[in-house]
């Protein structure tokens, strides 16, 4: 699995690329999270 750094600042983000990322969703969001997104 492959994390891509996404720089916007205060809204900044890694996006997880491979096989089996949406299964590690509880693992990588933090706690308090509103929404995610997994692109297929």
């Amino acid at each position: 699995m492959i994390t891509v750094p996404v720089a916007l600042g205060d809204r900044s983000y890694d996006v997880l690329v491979g096989r089996g990322a949406r299964h590690r969703l509880l693992d990588v969001l933090p706690v308090g999270v509103d929404r995610a997104a997994v692109v297929t």
